[in-house]
């Protein structure tokens, strides 16, 4: 990395703090719902610092699914990556979209990856928490999941189930 500037902090990394998320989550709910144990706290030291967020997600589903990275600080939360724009009607914003497995075998038997890197600039030198939450479609027939696909066979082949993780570094 090239240092330009008079700030000698300029282009450093501070902190790195990750969570591995092993475990498979199971979610009907159909309001934005917290994945428990699935969250990664950081506490920057200046309030110029940013905060390099990166997320590898392992997602099975049935129907259709969304998924959201939310930042709290001070018990206040909101999405940190929300593009979309409601203008087609009732549809809900979402960090990573959505997509569906439904209808077809082959997807219902297997996870898709989905990964992102954003930059956020939290203005506070206050303990941030990063947060997946997921929502899923219909509750009577939408299951979202992580780190397994939504049908399997007991078997070493299809029984796999694979792990997702949250890091995050303080730059300047």
């Amino acid at each position: 990395m090239n240092y330009i500037g008079t700030d000698p902090r300029e282009g450093k990394v501070f902190q790195v703090v990750s969570t591995n998320f092993p475990d498979a989550h199971t979610s009907t709910a159909t309001d934005w719902t917290d994945v428990s144990g699935f969250a990664v706290t950081i506490t920057p030291s200046s309030t110029s610092s940013k905060i390099n967020v990166e997320v590898v997600l392992q997602v099975g589903a049935d129907n259709w699914f969304g998924m959201n990275i939310v930042r709290e600080v001070s018990g206040a939360s909101d999405v940190i990556i929300n593009q979309g724009n409601d203008t087609l009607g009732s549809k809900q914003n979402s960090t990573f979209g959505s997509a569906s497995c439904q209808g077809n075998d082959k997807l219902k038997a297997s996870t898709r990856t989905f990964s992102l890197v954003y930059l956020d600039s939290p203005a506070t030198i206050l303990a941030v928490t990063y947060q997946i939450q997921t929502v899923a479609r219909y509750a009577d027939s939408g299951t979202v999941y992580i780190n397994r696909p939504h049908t399997w066979n007991d078997d070493s082949i299809s029984g796999r189930v694979t792990s997702s993780n949250i890091i995050v570094s303080e730059v300047e």
